[in-house]
């Protein structure tokens, strides 16, 4: 009995991921093909289960697709193990495009820790990957409040006289400022959303170690970082959620 689970499983899964690599769709035969020239009986219990769980759908073309239940497991998996995979060659480039130390800092639910970054040669040094000890006025943190919901900013204990300035976030789609870390520094940052309905992941960013840069620099900083954010943007927008 349980050889003939164990194979009742297998062949399941076999099934699921013929469907899932196919863009057409499969027929009755096809899959019956694919689990081993299973009897057509025991296809058909396999098949109802599927279906009944929308692991799969039947089109009325009489073709099975892969259903819901499973592109969504697919997703929420898929996405738990390539949120560094995407984010870390962006951050990458960004460093190499400024020469500056770049980052990506997520925003958990709760508050903002380190994910990702790139430090170049004698420039700014981010504290350690996971860190999540920075102030509610982080630079990194501004453009994830522009983006909260009231209810979220109340929870934060949100600065009351900040409203204008994160009105001005919202709008201009980035955040500079000057902040004194040990020496003065400058950061331009940008904000990251996920999903059809452009929730807020976090914020990637470069940290300069010049303070007293020059407006066509600053500009130059600011297109960077925010052709980054957007091919962030553009690689979640498929995610449901970012763990």
């Amino acid at each position: 009995m349980p050889k003939t689970s164990a194979s009742t499983t297998d062949r399941a899964l076999t099934i699921l991921y013929h469907c899932a690599a196919s863009r057409d769709g499969c027929s009755f035969s096809e899959l019956k093909e694919v689990g081993g020239d299973l009897a057509s009986m025991t296809l058909s219990r396999i098949l109802n289960t599927l279906l009944e769980n929308d692991d799969l759908i039947k089109a009325d073309s009489g073709l099975y697709h892969i259903g819901p239940r499973f592109q969504k497991a697919a997703r929420a998996a898929n996405n738990m193990e390539r949120l560094e995979d995407i984010l870390e060659p962006i951050i990458q480039r960004l460093a190499q495009k400024t020469d500056e130390s770049s980052a990506y800092f997520h925003w958990d639910g709760d508050w903002i820790y380190i994910r990702v970054k790139t430090e170049m040669p004698e420039r700014f040094h981010y504290t350690g990957i996971g860190f999540r000890n920075h102030p509610l006025g982080h630079t990194f943190f501004r453009p994830i409040q522009a983006h909260l919901d009231p209810k979220t900013l109340k929870k934060l204990k949100n600065d009351s006289d900040v409203g204008e300035l994160l009105d001005t976030i919202r709008q201009q789609g980035y955040f500079t400022q000057e902040e004194e870390y040990r020496t003065p520094i400058f950061r331009v940052t940008a904000p990251v959303f996920y999903g059809e309905h452009h929730k807020i992941a976090g914020c990637l960013g470069i940290t300069s170690l010049i303070s007293d840069l020059e407006h066509s620099e600053i500009q130059q900083y600011i297109d960077c970082v925010c052709e980054s954010a957007a091919e962030a943007n553009a690689l979640l927008a498929h995610m449901e959620h970012v763990a």
